[in-house]
């Protein structure tokens, strides 16, 4: 076979490198730009990948993600049975490619090229250059060392002749970005101490981790190690234990391998057939879902739109039960014994936090009441500027000043009387309510410099005495008792959970996943403290000082629930909460991390009663749900429970259950261009590509005269469009006006304030109005948790 017109020129793809460097990520991004250029059948793939629509679903303690793809089809329709195999040409051969189509030579047996029926994007090939039968064992020796050259930045793939390969009778294997897949995400949180009975050892060679995910919905044997020979082999003594496939081939297997600062990860699925029982070309008569590596591994393919928006959590288990070989059926694959994990957390005492006031200011001005310690000297009261000089931290008074290497640590010599006042604190930081105000803290003082000149302020207070201030922070302290009572054993869990949470790995931040052009994927956790434990604004919990908190209804509700606490599954619940839902809470996943977490699960905020919210992660039911007005707790504009739980600032929004705007178009393109540096030329629409439970947009396409931008998740596209943020993600667009041409502007209409997860302040008023306890409303919008006092 002659390769040579089909492998890219080097010259093409930038000056070579130098001989100490093997950059092959780099050489197959410009091999992607090349490919783009030169080949008019990517460039329509890649942009009918960027179109393809998502939604989730949970799947036992675990999700799965179904990718409604058209252009999939003709792969997952292929006819793979020996017969048609023979009746046609090749694909993957040399003979049979366009033209255009270019590809990278990896070693002397693989070259990569890219896939012009994408499922993830980039999606490159390797294919062997000779035309011989799809196996596992030739391949080995080659993902291993091109995993680690890539760099992280991609996963590989294998499917086996007899259940996923389109292409059975040409070796080759495949990459995709990496964390594409849920699997990837989920071996890494089964170090969450929720998750982790989920793991279950399996018998393993010496240098091998072996385990299986108990709870999966479909059967996997995970391999983890930092050496690539004992993996091999480890590899075969799976596939010797499989039962024998009748076809004479190898047995029938699927694989996804990735390299991280551990080693090698390598999923292993045992299956028992090709397609599920119900599988169907013709419409109407079943499924058309042929599932591979990628799908067993969390994202079912899916070429049709009923399928896509019709396949529920019991027909994708049925799908898995029906296609994986159980473990039981292995040879010697027997899982260690499930371990109990505790009922509830254990008792602790009162901790302390460090709470970070501001961050990065030159100078700030601090007036003390009462007189403090330094070290071995007192610090008078009065005003100060403390300000950094390099590394250096300087508190300049009247008559005295002070000075430290990097820290200065104040404390007040009598803990009753001390006081700090800090001027021009930032609140609603990046909000549309930010602003500037005095503030007045007790406990501790540390000023912090970053080495540059520049200040961090943190105040070391008890874990009660900083409740009373989020709690009157984040709403009124007139508010309802109940209320009032449930928001603080939800500050209380939240912030005890982050506490835990800095001694663990914790899971997955977005800066772990690689950068992809034309892709601005992100979310913002509590993970960038790294000198504090919390801070003191919306990104955390609210934290405003004592002026709203030395009130008798604040102290009696933090008396009245001290010490008590949201669990799930023996651990404190990382209790999210936001303003308005809108009419239906939100997955954690849809706004942080991809992780299931217990107890964040979406809930109907409105009484037993009312009618069942439809699935809004279909567009269609969203934007009807998003349009109207459906009962909740939280469809309220009575200004008088408004007036209790919000604070003032809060209230010049006005609207929480449904909000309307109006932006011209010229002022949104503008906004994008300051909020995200992409240049959308003219903008044309914004096209939803996914949406959680509540309705809310995780993935959102931009389209523009000069390309397109993939947003997510869901605060990222608020932040992209709007000077500050929009109330939240859960919206439709109308573009109004154009005649033909772009629109004049766009109609935004949304439902809901914030992210959406966990308890809604307003709802939770609004039960505790109408009577409900705070234990009512806990588990209304806490399902499975429990109360639990940790000290008294």
């Amino acid at each position: 076979m002659d390769w040579h017109k089909h492998l890219v020129a080097p010259e093409l793809l930038g000056p070579p490198e130098p001989a100490d460097r093997d950059d092959l990520a780099a050489r197959l991004d410009r091999l992607i730009v090349q490919q783009e250029s030169a080949w008019p059948e990517l460039r329509r793939a890649r942009d009918a990948w960027f179109a393809c629509r998502y939604r989730e679903t949970a799947l036992g303690a675990f999700r799965v993600r179904l990718e409604y793809n058209p252009a999939r089809e003709a792969s997952v329709a292929a006819p793979v049975d020996p017969a048609s195999i023979r009746r046609r040409a090749c694909f993957l051969c040399p003979e049979q490619m366009p033209p255009p189509e270019r590809g990278l030579a990896v070693d002397g047996d693989f070259a990569l090229f890219l896939n012009p029926f994408p499922i993830f994007y980039p999606h490159p090939v390797a294919i062997h250059r000779d035309h011989r039968p799809q196996a596992l064992a030739p391949c080995l020796p080659a993902m291993f060392p091109l995993a680690r050259r890539l760099a992280g930045r991609f996963s590989l793939l294998y499917n086996g002749p007899c259940c996923g390969a389109s292409a059975p009778d040409h070796l080759h294997f495949q990459a995709i970005p990496r964390y594409s897949t849920l699997i990837e995400a989920d071996v890494h949180h089964l170090a969450e101490p929720a998750l982790a009975d989920r793991r279950r050892e399996l018998p393993a060679i010496e240098g091998v981790a072996a385990f299986t995910i108990d709870g999966y919905s479909r059967t996997v044997i995970v391999l983890e190690g930092e050496r690539e020979e004992k993996l091999r082999q480890a590899v075969v003594g799976w596939l010797h234990r499989l039962p024998a496939n009748p076809a004479g081939a190898e047995p029938l297997v699927n694989l996804l391998l990735w390299y991280g600062q551990t080693g090698w990860t390598i999923a292993l699925f045992p299956r028992r057939c090709h397609r599920p029982s119900n599988y169907a070309v013709a419409p109407g008569n079943g499924v058309l879902v042929s599932p591979g590596a990628i799908d067993l591994a969390g994202v079912i393919v899916t070429p049709r739109r009923c399928d896509f928006e019709g396949l529920d959590a019991p027909a994708i288990a049925a799908i898995f039960q029906e296609v994986c070989l159980p473990l039981d059926a292995i040879d010697g694959a027997a899982a260690a014994p499930a371990v109990d994990r505790p009922a509830a957390p254990a008792a602790v005492a009162e901790p302390e936090v460090d709470v970070g006031l501001v961050e990065a200011r030159p100078v700030v001005e601090v007036v003390l009441a009462g007189a403090w310690q330094c070290g071995d000297r007192i610090v008078p009261p009065g005003s100060y500027t403390a300000c950094g000089v390099a590394a250096e931290v300087r508190l300049v008074g009247a008559d005295k000043s002070f000075a430290g290497d990097e820290t200065l640590r104040l404390k007040p010599a009598d803990q009753a009387a001390g006081r700090f006042q800090l001027r021009n604190v930032t609140i609603g930081a990046d909000f549309h309510w930010e602003r500037r105000e005095n503030q007045t803290f007790a406990g501790s003082l540390t000023l912090l410099s970053d080495g540059a000149g520049a200040l961090t302020v943190v105040n070391g207070v008890p874990l009660e005495r900083y409740l009373e201030s989020v709690i009157a922070s984040e709403m009124r302290a007139d508010a309802p008792l109940e209320f009032l009572k449930a928001h603080a054993v939800i500050s209380r869990s939240w912030a005890l959970a982050q506490l835990a949470a800095r001694a663990r790995v914790g899971p997955l931040a977005a800066a772990a996943y690689p950068p992809l052009a034309g892709r601005r994927w992100s979310w913002t956790d509590r993970t960038r403290h790294d000198r504090f434990d919390l801070c003191a604004d919306d990104h955390c919990q609210r934290y405003q000082g004592l002026a709203r908190a030395d009130r008798p209804a604040v102290k009696e509700v933090i008396a009245a629930t001290r010490g008590l606490v949201l669990a799930v599954a023996g651990q404190v619940l990382d209790a999210r909460f936001a303003k308005c839902c809108g009419g239906m809470s939100e997955a954690y996943a849809s706004a942080w991390g991809d992780v299931p977490v217990a107890g964040l699960e979406p809930v109907r905020c409105a009484p037993a009663g009312a009618a069942a919210a439809p699935d809004l992660t279909v567009e269609a039911a969203a934007a009807e749900w998003i349009r109207g007005e459906p009962d909740a707790y939280c469809r309220t504009r009575d200004r008088r429970v408004l007036g209790r739980i919000l604070p003032d600032y809060d209230l010049e929004t006005g609207a929480f259950y449904r909000w309307d705007l109006d932006v011209e178009r010229t002022e949104l393109e503008a906004t994008i261009r300051r909020k995200t540096g992409w240049d959308p030329g003219e903008l044309q629409e914004l096209v939803p590509l996914q949406r959680g439970h509540s309705g809310r947009l995780v993935r959102l396409l931009l389209v523009g005269t000069r390309g397109r931008l993939l947003l997510g998740k869901e605060l990222e596209i608020r932040r992209a469009l709007s000077p500050s943020h929009l109330y939240s993600s859960a919206f439709v667009v109308d573009p109004v006006g154009g005649d033909g041409g772009p629109p004049r502007r766009f109609r935004f209409r949304g439902a809901g304030w914030g992210h959406g997860v966990g308890l809604c302040q307003v709802g939770a008023a609004v039960m505790a109005v109408q009577g409900a306890g705070h234990a009512d409303i806990l588990t209304h919008y806490y399902r499975g948790a429990k109360l639990v006092r940790l000290y008294r």
